[in-house]
């Protein structure tokens, strides 16, 4: 069976019907103004060109890409300014500043590092006061053992050079003609070095 509806609601739903299509054509041009702001802050890029005009554009401008160009927001204020390549010549002396930078960033690295181990090894002074005499008693030992070692050789070489003038003074009693002056013993460097 049909529904019927009763005459006094059809003012009703013909209201409700008008107000949505009033809605849905609205829509189309709310949607339109909220897209609008994007639109208007897109940025303006000008620059002046090699005949000397102005141009403006909404994209970087190809007829000054051998020139500075200034993008500028919506109230005409610059945002940044876009430098143009820059030539071989200066593109080397960039790389070598670069270059400089880089090394003189790595010694400070590394002599920060170097300071950060020191700082390690040695927490403050009196941990390196123990360090340091440590070291230099090692030192010192080092030094008596190569002292005494000399020593030892120059006492060697006393006795060898007595020996050998007994047997310059007879060689008979050698059993062999007497030792050439060339062939004879010297003194080492070093022992004469300990004698002074």
């Amino acid at each position: 069976m049909p529904s019927r509806r009763s005459p006094h609601l059809l003012p009703l739903i013909a209201w409700h019907a008008v107000a949505w299509v009033g809605v849905v054509l609205l829509a189309g041009p709310m949607a339109q103004a909220q897209n609008a702001p994007a639109a208007v802050r897109a940025p303006i890029y000008t620059c002046t060109d090699a005949q000397g005009r102005l141009l403006s554009s909404d994209r970087p401008i190809p007829e000054c890409s051998d020139r500075v160009q200034r993008e500028l927001g919506p109230s005409g204020v610059v945002r940044r300014v876009i430098e143009p390549p820059p030539a071989p010549e200066q593109r080397e002396r960039l790389a070598a500043q670069q270059r400089a930078q880089a090394e003189a960033a790595a010694q400070a690295a590394e002599q920060q590092r170097r300071e950060q181990l020191l700082l390690m090894r040695y927490p403050d002074e009196a941990a390196h006061q123990r360090a340091r005499e440590t070291a230099l008693a090692q030192l010192h030992a080092s030094l008596q053992a190569a002292q005494q070692h000399l020593q030892r050789l120059d006492d060697e070489a006393r006795r060898l050079q007595d020996e050998m003038e007994f047997y310059r003074k007879d060689p008979a009693r050698a059993g062999g003609p007497q030792a050439p002056a060339g062939q004879q013993r010297q003194p080492t460097p070093a022992a004469t070095a300990v004698r002074r």
